[in-house]
């Protein structure tokens, strides 16, 4: 099965955010950031249901070099990212992202 991947624009913003964050810290750590994202969509979209569920429908992925978890929700065809957040956030407020 094939699935689209959409990045709510609250997940978008914590992208951004998070990429402008570690380029300041080290030129080019931003870009790393970036990579480590796009290879967690990739493994979401070639098996969104193999992640652990966190609340209701919302799944959770950890990136594997950054303290950054990705929230999701799949929903016939489409996977929507709802957060990408900072591990040391209350995660519980991805909920009122429904």
């Amino acid at each position: 099965m094939s699935y689209s991947l959409l990045i709510r624009p609250e997940a978008r913003a914590e992208i951004e955010s998070g990429f402008d964050w570690y380029q300041v810290r080290r030129a080019g750590l931003g870009f790393e950031f970036e990579t480590c994202l796009e290879d967690v969509f990739a493994r979401i979209l070639r098996d969104p249901e193999s992640y652990a569920v966190i609340f209701d429908d919302i799944r959770r992925v950890p990136l594997k070099r950054f303290p950054y978890g990705v929230f999701y929700r799949v929903r016939h065809q489409q996977v929507a990212v709802l957060a990408v957040f900072h591990c040391r956030r209350d995660v519980r407020t991805v909920k009122q992202r429904q």
